[in-house]
């Protein structure tokens, strides 16, 4: 059985494998001798090499949530990055009940009106992703993400990615906006992995 352990051993090592092939590439392109038309290919080789190092020094893998609507996406994303919480809630006739709040919102009807992620962070961000996590939101029509904060409630996750939600519930500044995405970081994880919760089908 491959363990966590080993799985950061061998990256460890492909990653100095790949920068000592990168560094022997360079050193070979600023020879004198090497001709001409060998420099292009070295140079290509290089560069291919150095994307290479870049994809091996993640250790994020992004996975993908499909499926149908109310399937469980957003529930199962939740339990997987151990985000779920069990509460009692109050009913109208002052009888209890059990509810699960995770790290987004699920319901038994269309839920995700846009793509939303969650992912891991380290300890160098310079945001507190502690909790239930540092929202971000990014709109229709704008490329930048912008900050909304740190454990917010779970009615203002749902302002921002629910079809039918409050909007009340979102920044000021953020309510007559469209929504393209949104993005939870969570330094308390339990696997490196970037989840995306993809609005559902059908």
């Amino acid at each position: 059985m491959i363990t966590t352990t080993a799985v950061d051993e061998l990256r460890d090592e492909l990653r100095d494998t790949l920068a000592r092939s990168e560094a022997w590439l360079r050193r070979t392109v600023a020879m004198p001798d090497t001709a001409a038309e060998s420099l292009r290919d070295v140079e290509r080789d290089a560069e291919a090499i150095g994307k290479l190092r870049t994809r091996a020094a993640s250790t994020l893998i992004n996975v993908a949530l499909l499926g149908a609507f109310s399937s469980g996406k957003s529930f199962l994303l939740s339990g997987i990055q151990g985000g779920l919480e069990l509460v009692q809630v109050q009913s109208g006739d002052g009888s209890s009940a059990d509810k699960f709040v995770g790290l987004l919102p699920s319901a038994p009807v269309p839920a995700n009106a846009c793509p939303a992620s969650v992912v891991p962070v380290g300890e160098e961000t310079d945001f507190d992703a502690s909790g239930s996590g540092y929202l971000r939101v990014r709109f229709v029509g704008s490329g930048e993400w912008e900050d909304v904060g740190n454990s917010p409630v779970p009615s203002m996750i749902a302002a921002y990615v629910m079809q039918d939600a409050d909007v009340a519930d979102r920044l000021r500044a953020h309510r007559d906006r469209e929504v393209a995405e949104i993005q939870i970081s969570i330094s308390d994880h339990r696997i490196p992995a970037k989840l995306y919760d993809l609005p559902g089908y059908g």
